[in-house]
């Protein structure tokens, strides 16, 4: 009987630690979009000569293993054509939704989140502010999105440029990680008494 239930361990534990993680590398594609609220576009203008639009990013398909990442643009906010001061009232929320293409899950389903924040005026800068959590996780959890602006060491805050500095455009700085699956962790925590158990009595 000793000598079934050791065999029975053994294979458990072979099972966790070599079927464990699914996915062990992927390739990641994704594309962004961004809203102004006070618009319901991807561009927010007034008469004064205030134009400020946002484009899109989109990256891929990058090749990740587990525990790698790629920073990337998830899109540039644009004021080239903005003839207008920069310090005149602005205040609208904002959304960047981020859509991933592949990898898919769940019979080929794409996976969609989004990051909110405002935009408005603090002295003379525009700035745009992104609200916590910084982070989404693909419906799947495999994949991370994180913004990495922390402009004056807030994190994701953005201080929009003018329309003469760096063409007017002004990055939403990111990073995607690769991560482990959940059911990796599961199964690896079986694993773990398995192998205490195991050591236990060949001890005793």
């Amino acid at each position: 009987m000793s000598k079934i239930r050791t065999s029975s361990l053994l294979a458990a534990l072979a099972i966790t630690l070599f079927v464990g993680p699914a996915v062990n590398a992927a390739m990641v594609t994704f594309v962004t979009t961004g809203v102004f609220t006070a618009s319901g576009t991807s561009v927010l203008q007034n008469l004064s000569g205030l134009d400020i639009s946002f484009d899109s990013g989109s990256a891929g398909p990058l090749d990740l293993s587990i525990g790698d990442f790629s920073n990337v643009s998830f899109g540039q906010f644009n004021t080239s054509f903005t003839s207008a001061p920069t310090d005149q009232i602005v205040s609208s929320g904002f959304t960047l939704e981020i859509l991933q293409a592949s990898p898919s899950f769940d019979n080929g389903l794409s996976f969609s989140g989004s990051i909110s924040g405002t935009i408005s005026v603090s002295g003379s800068k525009l700035i745009v502010q992104f609200n916590g959590p910084l982070v989404i996780t693909s419906a799947d959890g495999l994949v991370q999105y994180r913004i990495l602006n922390a402009d004056e060491g807030t994190p994701g805050r953005i201080s929009v440029g003018a329309p003469n500095a760096n063409n007017g455009l002004t990055s939403v700085n990111g990073r995607i990680t690769l991560v482990p699956e959940p059911s990796a962790f599961a199964l690896l925590g079986l694993g773990v008494p398995a192998v205490l158990l195991y050591r236990r009595r060949r001890a005793a």
